[in-house]
């Protein structure tokens, strides 16, 4: 039932207005929003992708923030946290997305990067 109450066009908006109000204002949000709707199966459109980025001989684990035909902004978590980390603006070629869910890369990177490797094929 409560499914289906979530479903419903005026619950939807209700919950837009409030994450454009307060929600979006709260630290580490988006993250988790992205997170948990992954986990769910639910799509949303301002989803935070998993990334590698190529960093010379090697790669750091990151969230696609935001892709431009040039340059992305990228979220680069600090492990074991993936909430906090920094923020940059890079080119978009030094980009690898991964078919990967942001539940996964996430317990990843609380596991200092186990897995990871894996992602590179």
């Amino acid at each position: 039932m409560s499914g289906l109450l979530f479903r419903s066009t005026y619950i939807k908006n209700l919950v837009r207005k409030l994450e454009e109000s307060v929600l979006n204002f709260i630290p580490g949000y988006a993250l988790i929003k992205s997170i948990t709707a992954d986990s769910i199966g639910e799509q949303i459109d301002q989803k935070m992708t998993p990334i590698l980025i190529k960093d010379d001989d090697s790669w750091n684990l990151a969230f696609l923030v935001e892709e431009g035909t040039e340059l992305s902004t990228v979220f680069i978590p600090d492990a074991p946290r993936y909430d906090a980390g920094e923020v940059k603006i890079i080119p978009t070629v030094l980009v690898k997305k991964l078919n990967v869910s942001t539940t996964v890369f996430s317990r990843s990177i609380k596991n200092y990067g186990k897995g990871a490797i894996s992602w590179l094929n």
